[in-house]
């Protein structure tokens, strides 16, 4: 199994889901993030004084897919991210060792068997 983490821009957010759920990819969890890109400052005024803003809206989703499914999640994420412009949009691939159902402690699916 592994977790990919997509971090993008908003706008990007909702073409990667269309992207994934045409291929049948559904379950995921989606955050609201800021972060700070190079480039990319915005200029706000509150209370009448200007200011710096070097955070910038951004979107994670992540989801825990079988190695096999991977290949064609990054593919579908690439072709619906895929931007002109510059952005700070992200795919991270992280192997999972193991995941644990916590109500019951069972092992829902493990790299390595842990021992007994």
């Amino acid at each position: 199994m592994t977790l990919l983490r997509i971090v993008t821009s908003p706008d990007k957010a909702s073409a990667i889901l269309d992207a994934l759920l045409g291929v049948g990819i559904a379950g995921m969890t989606i955050t609201d993030l800021k972060g700070t890109a190079a480039g990319q400052r915005q200029r706000v005024t509150y209370r009448g004084a200007d200011y710096d803003v070097d955070f910038v809206p951004r979107v994670e989703l992540q989801m825990v897919l079988p190695d096999d499914w991977c290949s064609d999640a990054i593919n579908e994420i690439l072709e619906a991210a895929r931007a002109e412009t510059s952005g700070e949009n992200r795919i991270f691939v992280i192997p999972i060792e193991a995941a644990y159902r916590i109500r019951t402690g069972e092992v829902e699916y493990a790299r390595v068997r842990p021992q007994p």
